[in-house]
């Protein structure tokens, strides 16, 4: 049976449009999110170093999205490097990514019902470095190149939805003129909230050291009565003990030495 040859045109369109409906119907089931906010929150101990926490905040055009995401979720658990190889931009932001340790992912949901995947890790090496240590304090800067993944062309640029907070030690002086690009300053808190850019990310702040550590009495008497420290600890009691004894004994030699002495001197003087 012959087809002429408008059947086959009639045809060829019927195909390319079940084609073109098969790809919109797929386009549309595919996983789709924004990333509509990305948190950067870096805790820094009195050395330097940091744990940091990454957000960020997802949106979902529907309900299917955020079924499929989680069904992602499953996929890939805590690890980061599958995240990653699913999203490359839900990786470290801080730091070297060779000096990341203990990274976990979990896609948690806030108490408002906003969805978004969380980071959270540490970095071998300090992200502070010391310039100058004294007596009572010691000054830090940021290092260079810490926030690498923000430098764009000649500058360091901090997108617009992407927020740096650093959280310093209590007893630290922040020198807000050394903060650069601008911050908010809140104590021991800086904020960096984009869109920023600069030539330059710099923040120097000085530590006050403590003048005495705080010590536990408690502490103490648990430390030299674990068994591994009894047996120095009951040589050091007894070690105290014979000193105590060896000074009671001349103490007691003195005094009797001093009446007998004086006793002299007084049975002198009744003869006289």
């Amino acid at each position: 049976m012959l087809i002429n040859m408008p059947e086959k045109q009639g045809i060829v369109i019927k195909l390319a449009a079940l084609i073109f409906l098969f790809l919109l119907v797929g386009n549309s089931l595919a996983l789709r999110y924004d990333i509509t906010e990305h948190q950067i929150k870096v805790s820094v101990d009195e050395q330097g170093y940091a744990s940091i926490e990454e957000r960020f905040y997802l949106k979902f055009p529907n309900y299917y999205h955020v079924e499929e995401f989680k069904k992602q979720s499953l996929k890939y658990g805590i690890k980061l490097d599958e995240w990653q190889k699913f999203d490359q931009r839900f990786k470290t932001y801080v730091g070297n990514p060779r000096a990341v340790t203990n990274a976990i992912v979990q896609p948690l949901i806030t108490s408002d019902s906003k969805y978004f995947l969380r980071i959270t890790y540490s970095l071998s090496e300090p992200i502070m470095e010391k310039k100058r240590e004294g007596s009572r304090t010691v000054e830090f800067s940021l290092k260079p190149n810490i926030f690498r993944e923000f430098f764009s062309g000649s500058l360091w640029v901090i997108p617009e939805r992407t927020v740096i907070e650093i959280t310093l030690p209590k007893l630290v002086e922040v020198k807000e003129e050394a903060i650069e690009p601008d911050a908010i300053v809140r104590g021991n808190v800086i904020i960096w909230q984009g869109y920023k850019s600069a030539n330059t990310i710099t923040l120097s702040y000085t530590l006050l050291k403590q003048i005495a550590p705080n010590i536990s009495l408690a502490k103490l008497l648990l430390e030299l009565t674990s068994l591994e420290r009894l047996p120095l600890t009951i040589l050091l009691v007894t070690f105290v003990i014979a000193i105590i004894y060896w000074q009671r004994r001349k103490i007691v030699g003195n005094i009797e030495n001093y009446i007998i002495e004086n006793t002299k001197v007084l049975e002198e003087s009744e003869r006289e």
